[in-house]
């Protein structure tokens, strides 16, 4: 095992049962995992970390760099400031949130992978496209994500063979245009001119490509945020993360929607930031996707089909085709009084993925079918749609009124 790893985890016992206990929550690892072993800092028959996590092995040594906003921020792990932007701040450390570094999700993943840090390019207020109020301090277009100084300043400690982008947070709150991606018009090349941004859209695409193109043989992982009470709710990211999905998707860079990994409001004290119970989740959410991946690296690449059969109904990804085996899916329905059928290779998982108009299912492993069948309105009359609903709109805000009848 990675001497600095051995080191944490003795000094952090209760950093390993959190995090045990969240993977266990979130993973279903239980089999693999003790806490008996994470606080010792190995095995009863002293195993490696490495046969606990079969594909550790794929991180230990490598170096990560991390390209955030203030949830990923730590006073004295960001750089202050690089010549060009304005001052980097930090959110963290705070009392009433954490003020230990190791409790941190990026430091905890890090240090279980055995991994050495980088650049952490996070701080607080940035936005993808660099959009958000002078005020916040750390706005303008040399502050974006997407911008080539931050962008660049991730090799400044060695070149990363990991990038994890967790970016969008602050643009749901500063930015009124998150704007569409479509495919057939994508660019195939990075533009290194571009400033400026329409869009969150074309700032998002402008960072993939930008990261792409400096670190072509990095392994990229973009993540979404969690849901927040208001800051970023679960109606703005019905907007957010299924653009940000199908960028990814199209560039092939591997996505992790954490409103699955279990972030509630009792763990955010300020409305926006994680404590460190939010933190053991997301940690845990990380190392399931990164692990994962490896495996599916490792034998032949598989795409499953999606198909949608909506009658009367509408789902905020019903332009999907097709999802890469291990990803995760989430996505809203839409209508009144819905029916719901969800199989997923041939099975039905409607009872373990549907709940309250919303689908999500962690890791897909075959096909999926999704079923939605609206109900007659009260007048006895079929609700008519239009012939396009654009992705997380309301359906009823999106009918016309001679629709409705």
């Amino acid at each position: 095992m990675d001497d600095n790893l051995t080191k944490t985890l003795h000094k952090k016992k209760s950093w390993g049962r959190r995090f045990l206990f969240a993977a266990v929550l979130v993973l279903g690892l239980a089999a693999a995992l003790s806490l008996s072993i994470l606080a010792t800092g190995g095995t009863e028959g002293g195993e490696s970390n490495s046969a606990l996590y079969p594909n550790v092995e794929a991180y230990q040594g490598k170096v990560i760099s991390i390209l955030g906003d203030s949830i990923s921020t730590f006073k004295g792990y960001i750089p202050v400031a690089d010549g060009f932007n304005l001052e980097h701040l930090p959110r963290y450390p705070q009392d009433n949130l954490l003020t230990d570094v190791n409790e941190t999700w990026w430091l905890q993943v890090i240090h279980a992978l055995g991994a050495k840090l980088g650049i952490n390019d996070s701080w607080r207020g940035a936005t993808v496209c660099g959009a958000a109020p002078v005020s916040t301090g750390t706005t303008g277009e040399n502050a974006s994500m997407a911008n080539l100084t931050r962008i660049q300043n991730l090799g400044a400690n060695g070149t990363p063979d990991v990038i994890l982008f967790f970016g969008g947070t602050n643009d749901l709150a500063h930015v009124s245009k998150i704007g569409t991606f479509s495919p057939e018009s994508a660019p195939t090349e990075a533009d290194l001119t571009a400033t400026k941004w329409d869009s969150f859209a074309d700032a998002y695409v402008a960072a993939i490509l930008r990261l792409q193109h400096f670190y072509p043989d990095a392994k990229i992982l973009a993540i979404t945020t969690y849901a927040m009470p208001s800051y970023a709710t679960e109606a703005k990211l019905n907007l957010y993360v299924p653009v940000v999905q199908a960028i990814c998707d199209h560039y092939g860079v591997p996505t992790l929607d954490l409103r699955g990994c279990g972030v509630t409001s009792a763990m955010l004290p300020d409305g926006i930031h994680p404590n460190a119970e939010g933190m053991d989740l997301i940690t845990a959410a990380v190392m399931e996707k990164l692990l994962c991946d490896v495996e599916i690296e490792a034998g032949e690449h598989t795409v499953y089909a999606v198909t949608h059969e909506l009658n009367q109904a509408a789902a905020s990804l019903s332009y999907y085709k097709g999802i890469s085996a291990g990803n995760s899916f989430a996505e809203t329905l839409t209508g009144d009084d819905l029916t719901v059928r969800v199989t997923m290779g041939g099975v039905d998982i409607t009872n373990s993925c549907y709940k309250d108009g919303r689908i999500y299912i962690e890791n897909v492993t075959g096909d999926l079918v999704i079923t939605v069948k609206g109900k007659f309105n009260a007048d006895g009359h079929l609700q008519e749609l239009p012939d396009h609903v654009c992705s997380g709109t309301n359906l009823w805000t999106a009918l016309e009124p001679e629709n409705i009848y």
